[in-house]
């Protein structure tokens, strides 16, 4: 049996955890301003308090790309219509200092959406869905314009959950040659199955890396020659045969931790500059 002691911890935990919940994020597509109220169009209306059960009164962190996260109130005015209070903002500064382009192969449902997820949680500037040699899915016109708009949904949904104001660039879908022939970046890697030797610009600083992706088939050995052409170094991810949305999870993280905000000697030495 619980004694009143048992109850008032409960209770005091309770306080506490709402104390602590964190404040809905959410991305808005308008211009948003400190100390100014924004009237909420009938859509956003709708996302807020019919999908997100958002209530009158209710604090929240709005983003609409530009880097800032606005800290806001809602206001209901009836219920049909609101408005947001833009009470304060603040620099987000949770984006990488290093441009990472990732090309990716495109792949079935499930492994486009974890491979797009994932990359804009792990911090990618630019994304070119590409078709490739080996690609075993085909898109219509009409088809590709409903995908590219799911995609740019995910990318959304994953800024917000992994706290990011920046909106990663989507690129229409293309072949990879087109995409191979005006990309510009420091290091380019096509990553490959075949063992090579590392190699050497491992060791070089960079401050933008491309990285190519295939589908479930991976490229072709024409594909990789065209983009050897265009700069790119072969580069394995161990000795075992990765899925596509697995190659890359583990491509970005490698990147970031050789030249991004994952960089150990980079964070130890800001560390000890705070300190």
């Amino acid at each position: 049996m619980r004694s009143h002691y048992d109850y008032l911890i409960i209770q005091l935990l309770t306080i506490l955890k709402n104390l602590i919940k964190k404040l809905k994020r959410i991305y808005l597509n308008y211009p948003l301003k400190r100390e100014t109220n924004v009237p909420l169009p009938d859509e956003a209306f709708h996302y807020l308090f019919r999908v997100l059960r958002c209530h009158d009164k209710e604090k929240l962190i709005t983003f609409n790309g530009d880097g800032y996260d606005y800290y806001c109130e809602l206001q209901q005015e009836n219920k049909k219509s609101a408005q947001l209070i833009v009470c304060e903002q603040q620099k987000n500064n949770n984006e990488s200092p290093l441009k990472t382009i990732l090309i990716q192969g495109l792949s079935k449902n499930e492994r486009m959406d974890t491979a797009i997820q994932k990359a804009v949680e792990l911090g990618v500037s630019e994304i070119y869905p590409v078709r490739t040699d080996f690609c075993a899915v085909k898109l219509a016109t009409e088809r590709q314009a409903k995908k590219q708009q799911h995609w740019q949904a995910i990318i959304t949904s994953a800024c917000e959950q992994s706290e990011r104001a920046v909106i990663p660039t989507l690129h229409d879908l293309q072949p990879l040659s087109a995409v191979l022939q005006n990309l510009s970046a420091e290091i380019k890697i096509p990553y490959q199955e075949k063992p090579i030797s590392v190699p050497s610009f491992w060791s070089k600083p960079a401050q933008s890396v491309a990285v190519m992706i295939g589908p479930e088939g991976g490229f072709s050995e024409q594909e990789v020659e065209f983009a050897e052409q265009q700069g790119f170094v072969r580069q394995q991810l161990g000795r075992r045969i990765l899925r596509t949305e697995t190659a890359t999870i583990a491509a970005l993280t490698l990147i970031q931790n050789q030249w991004g905000d994952y960089h150990f000697k980079d964070n130890r030495a800001k560390d000890n500059q705070a300190n």
